[in-house]
């Protein structure tokens, strides 16, 4: 009987420098409607890591001025326990970061008024499910995704 060696396949991971050398997969997607700040926050799925992102705040009327609340849980954009994880874009601002992330999401920072934003992304070959949990408290093994209970995400 020959014994043979376990082979296996290779997948990149988060520290997998060539993923984020090369350029992404394109990802847009606009025209998202936002809720105000009491609603749940939207929050954009990539279907893989992504390697840089772009939101923008669509609205571009000066006489509504809202910001765009953008952070990286839902807890962050929510002003949770009084902890802002977020970063704000007014009225046709956007901003570009480079974030090994799954997921992002978008909230109002008005009470009464919803507002409209675009993603637009490139993205890594790293499947999702990648980003390691970091436990919040509610999660005792660790798993929550996308940086989640860590300082400055909520």
């Amino acid at each position: 009987m020959v014994n043979t060696p376990n082979f296996r396949h290779y997948v990149a991971g988060l520290n997998s420098v060539g993923s984020y050398q090369m350029s992404g997969i394109p990802y847009a997607s606009s025209s998202i409607s936002i809720g105000n700040s009491g609603e749940s926050a939207y929050k954009v799925e990539f279907p893989y890591v992504s390697r840089t992102v772009t939101v923008r705040n669509d609205l571009a009327t000066a006489s509504a001025d809202t910001a765009l609340r953008v952070g990286f849980s839902e807890n962050g954009v929510k002003d949770a326990e009084g902890n802002k994880y977020y970063f704000v874009l007014t009225n046709g601002e956007s901003y570009t970061g480079e974030w090994r992330i799954e997921d992002l999401y978008l909230l109002s920072d008005s009470p009464t008024a919803g507002i409209t934003a675009s993603v637009i992304a490139s993205l890594t070959g790293i499947p999702t499910g990648s980003v390691p949990g970091i436990s919040d408290g509610t999660d005792p093994e660790g798993t929550a995704d996308n940086w989640s209970g860590s300082i400055g995400i909520g």
